[in-house]
């Protein structure tokens, strides 16, 4: 007889995303635009999520019937909202950036765009407008609100790529179907236009604190007057120039990335490195022959990962390869025709709440009226003092060991335990917390002030069993390793335990976690706190829910090592009836198992099935009075139980070892 396992189906996918396995959506990852072949109408977006993963076509996915334009050569983000720029067609296409729902299509007084900037909820779109007319070139500016283009301001021949620094907008001009020579520099503050000169073909601009950066690719040999590319690094303050660096002739390099004052570029199909100390470089950096890259046609690096995508025939679908930072290959992906671009959305820094004493902040004295209730129990699993060197000691040990658990039992009192590097532990509550009005808890450290920040993960449990991690975000920078007693902003923290200062809770609110069905809400009954490992080493490092290294005080090579808790108060919590106290009864222990597990039940009928972990029925009792169910003869691994008593079920994980 068949036998339908659909009912197990939610249950082991949730299994799935909780072991880190389920489909991101488009926050997570970077987007590459694909430019599509001309009068082919097939344009389209590409997604690399954190795990790997690549997408194709998610804007025809996600919007059924519906297609791009001919030739997207540009793409933005502004707030929920990404702008890819179709240049065929002429007109912008707006999506959710998180679902790439379509939301509008803004054509009127767009005439071939280019490239998109914003500033202050406008949109800034280089438009060559007819491009045999070198007067007819402009820059329009869109309300982002209404979607409408409010006014145009006029630039010279062939605008291109656009980026916004200081109170500035600048824009290189390769001359529409000719070859051009100059950035045009736009006051935001009363549109003003004045010129930069710089060599030919300027196809690539970036900006840092100091200098704005120029690479002109020079007019190629089939112009009949080829000329040299050069590099420029340009004073913001004043806009002269302060080093040009020229290419040998018949070298046409493009893609200029800069990062920490290196810059990073395409020639000849391979990839250089150069830090302004000396000549250009005549080795590449990152030879691309491996990995067969016929016609780089976009290059990115974003988050220490060199993106580099090829047209290969200009007809195919294209590639996407990828490097470390060290120029090491990772991987190749297989992308839609002509990927021109990669794309990662930032979200502003400094948006979350600050710290205790500045307007807006969140956080919550242990006074607070609020706090109804607080841990009633705890158990930790310490964490070594110093993650990258087991060997360390204090005090003869290489765990954290100040406080006890019975010190972050009751409210908060500045009593803690250290739980040291990935240390955990786990708090339960007299009586479950509930997903309520506002914030539902709140975890206190012991930080010593408003900027020494330990961090921690936070995670609740309606069984003890199943956990699911609080949504979190780190937007502290990993260039430079925040020291033992460093500082970290609290603006830059968002759903991290530790956010506050001693005496002063981080609250959370269990309505941030997308619904689950291994976890009722409504009454949590496990507080779990996982220390945060603050290095930005890779081989060690935490990382957010953005895939972001988390960087906080590290080493911290004590005794007090890692997390200090102190407390849980609860500010939600939710009420008992006798089905909840009846239902609570259901109970399935010990876990892991080895021979037997004991099913504990107010009932004393019961309907017992066993399944691994792809749905497969592999044992049933049916109305069994047994409460110890012997496992001897299964294998180690992974198994689903359901208990069905009086039209009652629960599910459980078992580890059979």
């Amino acid at each position: 007889m068949k036998k339908n396992y659909l009912f197990l189906l939610p249950f082991i996918f949730s299994l799935l995303a909780l072991s880190g396995f389920a489909q991101a959506d488009y926050n997570n990852g970077v987007f590459i635009l694909n430019e599509g072949g001309y009068g082919s109408n097939n344009a389209s977006v590409s997604f690399l999520n954190i795990t790997g993963t690549l997408t194709n076509n998610i804007f025809t996915t996600g919007n059924p019937g519906m297609d791009l334009g001919e030739v997207a050569q540009g793409m933005g983000f502004y707030g929920e909202n990404a702008y890819i720029i179709s240049n065929g067609t002429s007109e912008i296409n707006v999506v959710k950036r998180s679902t790439f729902t379509h939301i509008s299509t803004v054509t009127t007084d767009i005439n071939n765009p280019r490239y998109i900037e914003f500033d202050n909820g406008l949109g800034y779109i280089t438009n060559w407008g007819d491009p045999t007319d070198p007067n007819a070139s402009y820059v329009a500016v869109l309300d982002l609100a209404t979607h409408t283009v409010t006014t145009t301001i006029p630039v010279v021949e062939g605008p291109e790529k656009i980026i916004k620094k200081n109170n500035q907008l600048f824009v290189a001009h390769k001359d529409g179907y000719g070859q051009g020579n100059s950035i045009s520099v736009i006051s935001l503050s009363d549109y003003s236009v004045s010129q930069i000169t710089v060599a030919d073909v300027p196809n690539s601009i970036v900006a840092d604190a100091d200098y704005l950066y120029v690479l002109c690719g020079g007019k190629p040999s089939w112009t009949g007057d080829e000329t040299l590319a050069k590099l420029y690094r340009i004073a913001l303050n004043d806009f002269s120039v302060m080093d040009v660096y020229d290419f040998a002739i018949g070298n046409h390099p493009d893609f200029l990335q800069v990062e920490n004052g290196e810059a990073y570029y395409v020639l000849n199909n391979n990839i250089y490195n150069f830090d302004f100390s000396a000549s250009l470089p005549t080795t590449a950096f990152i030879n691309t022959a491996a990995q067969n890259v016929q016609i780089p046609y976009g290059f990115s690096l974003i988050d220490n990962i060199f993106y580099l995508t090829d047209a290969v025939d200009y007809a195919s679908d294209g590639q996407l390869v990828t490097y470390n930072i060290s120029g090491t290959f990772e991987n190749s992906y297989t992308t839609g025709v002509l990927p021109n671009g990669i794309y990662k959305y930032r979200m502003p820094l400094g948006v979350y709440p600050p710290s205790v004493g500045e307007t807006g902040t969140t956080a919550l004295a242990n006074t607070d009226p609020l706090f109804i209730d607080w841990a009633a129990g705890a158990s930790v699993t310490r964490g070594l003092i110093n993650i990258t060197d087991p060997s360390a000691t204090y005090d003869g040990s290489s765990y954290a060991t100040a406080g006890t658990e019975s010190n972050v039992i009751g409210a908060a009192n500045n009593a803690i335990v250290s739980l040291g590097d990935r240390g955990e532990a786990i708090l339960t509550f007299a009586t479950p917390i509930t997903d309520g009005s506002g914030f539902d808890f709140a975890v206190f450290e012991n930080g010593f002030s408003n900027t020494f920040l330990e961090l921690a993960f936070v995670e609740v449990s309606s069984d003890g069993i199943n956990y699911v991690r609080f949504p979190n975000h780190s937007q502290t920078q990993t260039d430079t390793q925040v020291g033992g007693f460093g500082a970290v902003d609290a603006t830059y923290i968002n759903n991290l335990a530790g956010k506050y200062r001693a005496t002063y809770g981080t609250p959370f609110d269990i309505n941030d976690i997308a619904d689950n069905p291994l976890l009722n809400k409504s009454r949590i009954t496990h507080v779990k706190i996982i220390d945060v490992v603050g290095i930005i080493d890779p081989a060690f490092a935490s990382y957010d829910s953005y895939g972001n290294m988390i960087n906080d005080p590290f080493p911290t090579p004590f005794h007090t090592g890692g997390f200090d808790l102190d407390a849980v108060g609860v500010i939600n919590q939710a009420s008992l009836s006798v089905t909840d106290n009846t239902f609570s009864e259901l109970k399935l222990y010990p876990n892991p198992a080895s021979d037997f597990f004991t099913v504990k039940s107010t009932n004393h009928v019961m309907d017992i099935s066993i399944y691994d972990i792809t749905g497969k029925l592999i044992e049933q009792l049916v109305k069994t009075t047994g409460k110890d169910i012997n496992i001897s003869n299964l294998k180690q691994g992974v198994y689903i139980v359901k208990v069905t008593a009086q039209n009652k079920n629960g599910l459980f994980r078992l580890i059979k070892q």
